[in-house]
């Protein structure tokens, strides 16, 4: 006896089908529309977790590629200025382009006299942007150690340029822009 719903071969003296459970059996399938539409219905009811799992991955490799999308047009594009901005600065002492196109800091916005790094959180949200652009560590270090005659310094780097400028009164300031 075969299935009406799934059209499984099931013994002649089972009253209903081993596979789906229905309680209509028949001797004989007939080739018809209607069986056709029973054999897809069947084969989507005893093939779900495999539909499911094709899903699964489809919609997987669909984010996956997005996100690899996402960081390559980031990575030719340079660092997220805004982004940078919004993590580590406050608007006190810094600034960035509507644009994207540059983010600066000064460690004395207001250039109170003979203060030289007011905003001590200034200094060291600079240590951590040059960090997360992964510039060298011996950035940091030849920045700090700028004076005022020195003037303004600047370096180049592989999607970014760093000027920056020390003065004992006025603090330090820096400008990152894209290259």
């Amino acid at each position: 006896m075969f299935c009406s719903n799934c059209g499984k071969y099931n013994p002649d003296y089972v009253k209903e089908c081993k596979y789906c459970g229905c309680g209509v059996l028949v001797e004989k399938i007939e080739h018809d529309i209607h069986t056709e539409k029973t054999g897809v219905r069947a084969f989507f009811s005893a093939n779900k977790k495999v539909i499911f799992i094709v899903l699964a991955v489809i919609v997987a490799i669909i984010f996956l590629v997005t996100k690899m999308v996402s960081c390559i047009s980031d990575s030719v594009k340079g660092p997220n200025f805004p982004a940078l901005y919004h993590q580590y600065c406050s608007d006190t002492w810094a600034e960035y382009g509507e644009d994207g196109s540059y983010l600066g800091i000064d460690t004395n916005p207001y250039d109170f006299e003979d203060e030289g790094i007011y905003y001590l959180e200034a200094y060291y949200a600079i240590e951590d942007i040059n960090q997360a652009l992964g510039l060298p560590d011996s950035l940091f270090v030849e920045m700090g150690r700028t004076t005022g005659l020195m003037g303004r310094q600047s370096r180049t780097f592989d999607k970014v340029e760093v000027v920056w400028t020390y003065h004992p009164d006025n603090g330090l300031e820096v400008i990152y822009k894209l290259k």
